[in-house]
């Protein structure tokens, strides 16, 4: 039984896609349809609770020649007027905080 049930298991695992790969994360929570998913996933991490939120655009936008844009994976407004940026990041990179400090400066400014 129990070689039926792992079996089992290894079959579907192989099928199901990981929620942490940034195509699939964005797929399920970035999407208008799937709105009330990301509320409960911001409600489980946030302190303020969040009622409603507004997709926004999740490009920004180079103000120079020689800058890089940005993408972010998932950007949202709250009806308090609150953005926020949603990344997914399955590896540490040296240089992810400073990147999150240019995304925050350019939503502030933006």
């Amino acid at each position: 039984m129990v070689a039926l049930v792992r079996e089992e298991s290894e079959k579907y695992s192989k099928r199901l896609l990981d929620v942490r790969n940034d195509l699939v994360f964005k797929a399920i929570f970035g999407k208008e349809k799937n709105k009330s998913l990301l509320i409960l996933l911001l409600n489980a991490i946030l302190i303020e609770e969040v009622e409603e939120i507004i997709f926004l655009d999740s490009y920004l936008g180079a103000e120079y020649v020689d800058e890089k844009y940005s993408i972010l994976d998932i950007r949202v407004r709250t009806t308090e007027n609150v953005e926020i940026d949603i990344e997914m990041q399955l590896e540490y990179h040296s240089g992810f905080e400073n990147r999150m400090l240019l995304y925050w400066a350019r939503m502030y400014v933006g």
